[in-house]
């Protein structure tokens, strides 16, 4: 499904992603269960279908969160801001965005996670720097821009992430102009 997504082929990859949930639930795996509804969601955002991206997003939020799924949550948090964005939901776009920073951090500080190397961390960081910059570059004005990177940036410094959050502060600012 990943390969055939990439190729821009899109029902062939919703086809696997389906096949691949279905298999998940038969083997009661709750973790590749929420992951392939998380692809899922991003691939029908690709596909320009936004309703259907949100739907299996939050189906896959709702498995990560049940299951402290930390990683599945923020990707599918992404997708949720991407569409809003592309929608013109501009603060539901932004909520999403800032839950999913929130999330990304959480889980990089967690010690658990086996997965957490240094090399990991930077190549999600920068996922989450690429996306960021996607939705708030998509603003249609120069003032939204301004507005919701000051947002994020203070909301980032209220839950005690000012300096983790700082390259990405540094972009919003840029792009926002402040």
């Amino acid at each position: 499904g990943a390969v055939l997504r990439v190729q821009s082929e899109y029902a062939l990859a919703i086809k696997c992603f389906e096949e691949s949930i279905k298999l998940a639930k038969k083997l009661d795996d709750c973790q590749m269960v929420a992951h392939n509804l998380q692809r899922l969601g991003f691939t029908y955002f690709l596909d320009q279908q936004g309703d259907l991206a949100i739907s299996h997003s939050q189906k896959a939020i709702k498995i990560a969160e049940k299951h402290q799924l930390t990683h599945l949550l923020n990707r599918a948090q992404q997708t949720i801001a991407r569409v809003k964005a592309k929608q013109g939901k501009h603060e539901e776009a932004l909520q999403a965005a800032l839950d999913a920073t929130l999330n990304f951090f959480k889980e990089a500080d967690n010690p658990t996670v086996q997965a957490n190397s240094l090399a990991k961390q930077e190549f999600f960081y920068n996922q989450c720097h690429e996306w960021l910059n996607d939705v708030i570059s998509g603003l249609p004005s120069d003032e939204l821009k301004k507005q919701y990177a000051l947002y994020l940036v203070q909301a980032w410094k209220k839950a005690g992430l000012a300096e983790k959050c700082a390259g990405l502060a540094i972009t919003l600012s840029d792009i926002a102009n402040i």
